[in-house]
C-alpha cells in the first residue's frame, strides 16, 4: 500500500514540472522521499538568477536591466509554476474535473507563502492565476502528463527522475507534441 503523502507529493512535484514546460521552461530533476517531501528543480534558462532573485525576495535593482525579460510576465510565470503543485494536489485529493478554484481553498505551505510575498511585491493576481492553473491542469493533456510522471516516480519505485527521464516521459505521453502544436 502506498503512503498517501508520498502520492500527494508526487502529484505536487509533477504539477510544478508540467507547469514549467507549459510556461516554456524545463525541469532538471524531480525528487520525492518516503517521508512525503520533495522538490522539482525548474530550469528558467538564462533567467535562473532573476528567478531566484524574485522567489527569494532579493533586491531586483541589483541586476542589470538589459538582462531582464518582461518582468511582469516572468513574475506571473514563476507564480504559475510555484502554485501548480498545490493545484495538482487539490485536483487529486478532491477528484474533481470542473470547478472554479480560489487560492484560499489551497492549504497553506511554503509555495503559497512564496507566491503571497511575490504578489505583494509585484502586484500578482493570485486568484486569477489559480483559476488559470486549474483550467490548465485539468485538461486531458496536462493531467495525463502529470499522471505519467507520477507513475514513473511511484509505480516504478524510482522516487527521482532526471531531466532526460522527465523529457522522455513527457514526450511519450504526447504532452510535448501537444505543446508544440
Amino acid at each position: 500500500m502506498l503512503n498517501d503523502s508520498l502520492v500527494s507529493m508526487a502529484f505536487h512535484e509533477a504539477g510544478h514540472t508540467v507547469a514549467a514546460f507549459w510556461q516554456g521552461f524545463s525541469c532538471e530533476k524531480i525528487a520525492i522521499n518516503p517521508a512525503g517531501t520533495g522538490s522539482a528543480y525548474i530550469n528558467y534558462g538564462m533567467h535562473d538568477e532573476l528567478a531566484a532573485t524574485i522567489i527569494y525576495n532579493r533586491p531586483i535593482e541589483d541586476m542589470q536591466s538589459d538582462q531582464y525579460p518582461d518582468i511582469p510576465t516572468f513574475v506571473n510565470q514563476i507564480c504559475f509554476i510555484t502554485l501548480a503543485g498545490l493545484v495538482a494536489e487539490y485536483i487529486l485529493n478532491h477528484q474533481i474535473s470542473d470547478c472554479i478554484l480560489k487560492s484560499e481553498l489551497l492549504k497553506n505551505g511554503p509555495d503559497l507563502l512564496k507566491v503571497e510575498l511575490i504578489a505583494k511585491r509585484f502586484d500578482v493576481r493570485v486568484d486569477e492565476l489559480v483559476e488559470q492553473l486549474f483550467i490548465t491542469l485539468i485538461s486531458e493533456e496536462c493531467w495525463g502528463a502529470i499522471k505519467s510522471l507520477v507513475y514513473h516516480l511511484i509505480d516504478k519505485g524510482k522516487l527521482e527522475l532526471s531531466r532526460y527521464e522527465i523529457h522522455s516521459i513527457l514526450h511519450y505521453s504526447g504532452f510535448l507534441d501537444y505543446l508544440n502544436s
